[in-house]
């Protein structure tokens, strides 16, 4: 978890989170992933994005939801940067509700592959020749 204060992964940095109990809950501070780093999320693992946190992913990195993952953004913003990418694989899927947010920005791009995002509120938007792959 991260409530306050920051983590920073640089330089083909890689986590992975790999079961039910395993993931990354963001209240308040942020995460912030740069130069082709990766964060992967597999089996029934979780991303939570909350309150006031943010999640900021820069210069080709990537974050990957596998295997019954889901990625819930209920509040601050995420947002995708350079080139980056989120890529959400079968059976996985991203819930944004309330005043979530999820951007895209300079040719950056999110991909659903037999997945799915479900809004019930917050935003998602795509800018500068970003886009998402369905």
């Amino acid at each position: 978890s991260v409530v306050g204060g920051y983590a920073f992964f640089y330089d083909n940095s890689f986590v992975q989170f790999q079961n039910l109990c395993a993931g990354l809950n963001i209240s308040s501070g942020g995460v912030h992933s740069f130069q082709n780093s990766q964060l992967i999320f597999n089996d029934y693992s979780y991303l939570h994005i909350l309150d006031t946190g943010n999640l900021f992913v820069y210069d080709n990195s990537s974050i990957s939801l596998n295997a019954d993952t889901f990625a819930l953004i209920s509040g601050g913003n995420t947002a995708f940067y350079q080139q980056s990418s989120f890529n959400i694989n079968p059976d996985s899927y991203i819930n944004i509700t309330e005043s979530g947010n999820l951007d895209t920005y300079d040719n950056s791009s999110i991909t659903l592959s037999y997945s799915n995002i479900l809004m019930t509120g917050g935003q998602f938007i795509t800018h500068d020749y970003s886009f998402l792959n369905l």
